[in-house]
Protein backbone atom coordinates (compact mmCIF):
# COMPACT_ATOMS: atom_id res chain seq x y z
CA UNK A 1 0.00 0.00 0.00
CA UNK A 2 1.04 2.89 -0.78
CA UNK A 3 2.90 5.34 1.99
CA UNK A 4 0.65 8.27 1.27
CA UNK A 5 -2.75 6.30 1.89
CA UNK A 6 -1.97 5.52 4.70
CA UNK A 7 -3.37 6.62 8.26
CA UNK A 8 -1.96 8.22 11.06
CA UNK A 9 -3.54 5.99 13.38
CA UNK A 10 -2.09 7.47 16.26
CA UNK A 11 -4.53 10.39 16.21
CA UNK A 12 -6.83 9.83 19.21
CA UNK A 13 -8.46 12.96 18.64
CA UNK A 14 -10.67 11.69 15.85
CA UNK A 15 -14.29 12.38 16.29
CA UNK A 16 -16.80 9.68 15.78
CA UNK A 17 -18.29 12.18 12.51
CA UNK A 18 -14.54 12.06 11.29
CA UNK A 19 -13.77 8.46 11.71
CA UNK A 20 -17.23 7.69 9.05
CA UNK A 21 -16.80 10.62 6.71
CA UNK A 22 -13.18 9.08 6.69
CA UNK A 23 -14.16 5.65 6.32
CA UNK A 24 -16.84 6.33 3.38
CA UNK A 25 -13.97 8.17 1.56
CA UNK A 26 -12.02 4.80 2.21
CA UNK A 27 -14.59 2.70 0.62
CA UNK A 28 -15.58 5.10 -2.26
CA UNK A 29 -12.07 4.96 -3.36
CA UNK A 30 -12.48 1.12 -3.53
CA UNK A 31 -15.16 0.71 -5.49
CA UNK A 32 -13.68 3.54 -8.05
CA UNK A 33 -10.49 1.87 -7.79
CA UNK A 34 -11.79 -1.75 -8.35
CA UNK A 35 -14.30 -0.18 -11.10
CA UNK A 36 -11.24 0.79 -12.77
CA UNK A 37 -9.60 -2.51 -12.77
CA UNK A 38 -12.17 -4.41 -13.84
CA UNK A 39 -13.52 -2.31 -16.98
CA UNK A 40 -9.54 -2.73 -17.86
CA UNK A 41 -9.53 -6.27 -17.41
CA UNK A 42 -13.04 -6.82 -19.21
CA UNK A 43 -11.91 -4.17 -22.00
CA UNK A 44 -8.28 -6.13 -22.53
CA UNK A 45 -10.07 -9.68 -22.63
CA UNK A 46 -12.74 -8.78 -24.96
CA UNK A 47 -9.76 -7.49 -27.29
CA UNK A 48 -7.97 -10.91 -27.32
CA UNK A 49 -11.06 -12.57 -27.79
CA UNK A 50 -11.39 -10.88 -30.65
CA UNK A 51 -7.73 -11.40 -31.50
CA UNK A 52 -8.32 -14.94 -30.79
CA UNK A 53 -11.07 -15.53 -33.41
CA UNK A 54 -9.05 -14.21 -36.13
CA UNK A 55 -6.23 -16.69 -35.51
CA UNK A 56 -8.59 -19.19 -35.63
CA UNK A 57 -10.78 -18.30 -38.21
CA UNK A 58 -6.96 -17.84 -40.48
CA UNK A 59 -6.58 -21.08 -39.03
CA UNK A 60 -9.47 -23.08 -40.12
CA UNK A 61 -9.47 -21.48 -43.86
CA UNK A 62 -5.58 -22.25 -43.85
CA UNK A 63 -6.21 -26.10 -42.70
CA UNK A 64 -8.89 -26.35 -44.98
CA UNK A 65 -6.88 -25.21 -47.80
CA UNK A 66 -3.74 -27.33 -47.01
CA UNK A 67 -6.17 -30.54 -46.22
CA UNK A 68 -7.57 -30.03 -49.96
CA UNK A 69 -4.13 -30.03 -51.33
CA UNK A 70 -3.16 -33.08 -49.24
CA UNK A 71 -5.57 -35.21 -51.04
CA UNK A 72 -4.92 -33.61 -54.18
CA UNK A 73 -1.34 -34.07 -53.71
CA UNK A 74 -1.83 -37.42 -51.80
CA UNK A 75 -2.34 -39.04 -55.99
CA UNK A 76 1.39 -37.28 -56.55
CA UNK A 77 2.83 -38.47 -53.35
CA UNK A 78 3.82 -35.16 -52.04
CA UNK A 79 1.12 -34.88 -48.96
CA UNK A 80 3.74 -35.77 -46.44
CA UNK A 81 5.42 -32.59 -46.78
CA UNK A 82 1.73 -30.89 -45.45
CA UNK A 83 1.71 -32.92 -42.57
CA UNK A 84 3.88 -30.66 -40.34
CA UNK A 85 1.92 -27.60 -41.47
CA UNK A 86 -1.58 -29.68 -41.10
CA UNK A 87 -0.23 -30.98 -37.47
CA UNK A 88 0.73 -26.92 -36.38
CA UNK A 89 -3.08 -25.84 -37.29
CA UNK A 90 -5.01 -28.71 -35.33
CA UNK A 91 -2.44 -27.61 -32.42
CA UNK A 92 -3.29 -24.17 -32.72
CA UNK A 93 -7.20 -24.81 -33.15
CA UNK A 94 -6.96 -27.06 -29.57
CA UNK A 95 -4.62 -24.26 -28.03
CA UNK A 96 -7.32 -21.56 -29.22
CA UNK A 97 -10.03 -23.11 -27.80
CA UNK A 98 -8.69 -23.91 -24.45
CA UNK A 99 -7.34 -19.94 -24.35
CA UNK A 100 -11.30 -19.13 -25.17
CA UNK A 101 -12.18 -20.64 -22.20
CA UNK A 102 -9.85 -19.38 -19.75
CA UNK A 103 -10.38 -15.55 -21.12
CA UNK A 104 -14.40 -15.96 -20.61
CA UNK A 105 -13.79 -17.64 -16.96
CA UNK A 106 -11.47 -14.52 -16.57
CA UNK A 107 -14.73 -12.27 -18.06
CA UNK A 108 -17.31 -14.42 -15.47
CA UNK A 109 -15.22 -13.76 -12.53
CA UNK A 110 -14.90 -10.11 -12.88
CA UNK A 111 -18.92 -10.33 -11.56
CA UNK A 112 -16.83 -10.19 -7.83
CA UNK A 113 -16.83 -6.24 -8.89
CA UNK A 114 -20.66 -5.96 -9.25
CA UNK A 115 -21.27 -7.91 -6.03
CA UNK A 116 -18.51 -6.13 -4.01
CA UNK A 117 -19.32 -2.96 -5.13
CA UNK A 118 -23.00 -3.34 -4.18
CA UNK A 119 -22.09 -4.73 -0.39
CA UNK A 120 -19.69 -1.58 -0.53
CA UNK A 121 -22.35 1.01 -1.41
CA UNK A 122 -24.60 -0.76 1.32
CA UNK A 123 -22.30 -0.06 3.97
CA UNK A 124 -21.89 3.67 2.40
CA UNK A 125 -25.24 4.14 2.86
CA UNK A 126 -25.47 2.72 6.33
CA UNK A 127 -22.38 4.77 6.99
CA UNK A 128 -24.00 7.93 5.39
CA UNK A 129 -27.06 7.56 7.40
CA UNK A 130 -25.00 7.15 10.68
CA UNK A 131 -23.62 10.20 9.75
CA UNK A 132 -26.82 11.84 9.79
CA UNK A 133 -28.33 10.55 12.76
CA UNK A 134 -25.60 11.86 14.63
CA UNK A 135 -25.85 15.37 12.94
CA UNK A 136 -29.71 15.38 13.99
CA UNK A 137 -29.01 14.39 17.50
CA UNK A 138 -28.41 16.80 20.14
CA UNK A 139 -26.04 15.65 21.15
CA UNK A 140 -22.89 17.67 19.75
CA UNK A 141 -19.66 17.07 21.70
CA UNK A 142 -16.77 15.44 20.40
CA UNK A 143 -16.65 11.75 21.11
CA UNK A 144 -12.92 10.78 20.64
CA UNK A 145 -12.55 7.63 18.98
CA UNK A 146 -9.90 5.80 20.63
CA UNK A 147 -10.11 1.21 20.03
CA UNK A 148 -13.05 1.44 17.72
CA UNK A 149 -10.67 3.58 15.28
CA UNK A 150 -11.13 2.25 12.03
CA UNK A 151 -8.36 0.74 10.07
CA UNK A 152 -6.93 1.09 6.65
CA UNK A 153 -5.63 4.46 4.65
CA UNK A 154 -7.54 7.74 4.45
CA UNK A 155 -8.75 8.56 1.54
CA UNK A 156 -8.45 12.36 0.63
CA UNK A 157 -11.47 13.59 -2.47
CA UNK A 158 -9.59 14.94 -5.21
CA UNK A 159 -5.92 13.74 -4.48
CA UNK A 160 -4.56 11.22 -6.71
CA UNK A 161 -3.40 8.36 -4.38
CA UNK A 162 -1.55 6.31 -7.25
CA UNK A 163 -3.70 2.72 -6.01
CA UNK A 164 -3.27 1.59 -9.61
CA UNK A 165 -1.72 -2.16 -8.95
CA UNK A 166 -4.13 -5.62 -8.35
CA UNK A 167 -1.89 -5.36 -5.24
CA UNK A 168 -2.64 -2.12 -3.96
CA UNK A 169 -6.59 -2.99 -4.09
CA UNK A 170 -6.12 -6.47 -2.63
CA UNK A 171 -4.25 -4.61 0.92
CA UNK A 172 -6.85 -1.90 0.42
CA UNK A 173 -9.70 -4.40 0.95
CA UNK A 174 -7.99 -6.27 3.17
CA UNK A 175 -7.21 -3.24 5.12
CA UNK A 176 -11.46 -2.57 5.85
CA UNK A 177 -11.76 -6.46 6.56
CA UNK A 178 -13.24 -7.28 3.54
Amino acid sequence: MPAELARNSDDPGMSIEACLTDTRHQLEHVIEVSENSANQTMDLVENLLAILKELIESSDQLQTHYLKLSVDEAVGGAAEQNIPIINFMTHLNQHSATMRKGLNTVMETQGFQDITGQVINRVIGLLNEMEKSLDETTFKTPILVNKLQGEGPSIIPDKDTHCTEQNDVDDLLADLGL
